[in-house]
């Protein structure tokens, strides 16, 4: 293995370490106990369950509330939790 390439996988590693760290950071429980932070697409459509497409149509219907950082589009957890109580059917009686 050649000095760029041992580099360019030491560069790899350290990235998704702190990837890793950031989101960890970002998902730390709130004074009510409850997660707080942003979400990207993905980890939104994980949260839910559903499929990424599913969380695109929804934004770009404007049918959940999200935040754009620049052209990043993020989503918080209390709007992902509103979104899915507002979609509850209780049952007949």
């Amino acid at each position: 293995m050649s000095y760029r390439e041992t580099v360019l996988g030491s560069v790899s590693a350290i990235v998704a370490l702190l990837g890793t760290a950031i989101a960890c950071s970002m998902r730390q429980p709130s004074i009510s106990g409850e997660p707080s932070g942003w979400l990207t697409v993905a980890e939104a459509a994980e949260y839910l369950n559903v499929t990424e497409r599913f969380i695109r149509r929804l934004i770009t219907q404007h049918r959940i509330a999200f935040h754009r950082f620049g052209r990043h589009v993020r989503l918080n957890f209390r709007d992902l939790d509103a979104f899915a109580e507002a979609g509850r059917v209780d049952v007949r009686p």
